[in-house]
């Protein structure tokens, strides 16, 4: 037998039994994991704190099939700080598991989905900015929130969308009355090559009107391409 049929046959080989071993986790998957995914909460939830870099907490998971995707919906998922204490409620989220979950070893997913969630950003009298409870300042503090594995964990997901949502923002140290961006929708859609934002939202009766923007960034260069 020459050298390029026995090359042949063990690439032939291979393929089948990746088939047949893809097409049995699949089944697995389905048939077996999917039903009894509220047993793993515990895991579940370890396994999501670690790749986002902060305590997640929810109430109930249930699983069904998206294409050759698990889809998941989380009831009543908060975010936690440091001492334990929820920083951000989230009534009901969205996911559809991504395959490049097996590769990265971490919870990856190709959509996130929340909606009628409410943050509060605020300002502090000592000019410190929290956003649903997480200090967001910019200091030049590599372990600052926008370099934090939380951010770097968002970015990673293929796309997050934010569905009829409220957002306050309270100034602290300026004593105004606090602001309501209401009817709140923002899509992001995550690549290798950079990132495209959608906001739209209803602003405060004071300033009054909707606003809808657009923005691009660019990975590779390391900047905005478009707005």
């Amino acid at each position: 037998m020459s050298l390029v049929k026995l090359a042949l046959r063990v690439v032939l080989v291979t393929a089948i039994v990746a088939y047949f071993v893809v097409a049995a986790g699949l089944l697995v998957t389905r048939y077996y994991v999917l039903p009894r995914i509220d047993q793993w909460r515990p895991d579940i939830e370890q396994a999501l704190s670690q790749a986002v870099g902060t305590p997640v907490k929810f109430d109930a998971i249930t699983a069904d099939w998206y294409g050759l995707n698990a889809n998941l919906t989380l009831s009543n998922l908060r975010i936690l700080d440091d001492q334990g204490v929820a920083q951000l409620g989230i009534p009901n989220t969205q996911a559809i598991v991504s395959w490049r979950s097996l590769l990265s070893l971490q919870p990856v997913f190709r959509y996130i989905g929340v909606e009628d969630v409410i943050v509060v950003a605020r300002r502090a009298p000592d000019g410190s900015v929290y956003v649903g409870g997480f200090d967001v300042s910019s200091d030049d503090d590599d372990t600052s929130f926008w370099q934090s594995a939380t951010m770097r964990w968002l970015l990673a997901q293929g796309r997050l969308n934010v569905e009829d949502s409220r957002l306050v923002v309270v100034d602290q140290q300026a004593g105004s009355v606090p602001l309501v961006f209401q009817d709140i929708d923002i899509t992001a859609d995550n690549g290798l090559l950079g990132h495209q934002l959608d906001v739209r939202l209803t602003l405060p009766q004071a300033l009054g009107g909707r606003l809808e923007m657009a923005a691009q960034i660019d990975s590779v260069a390391g900047s905005l391409s478009r707005f």
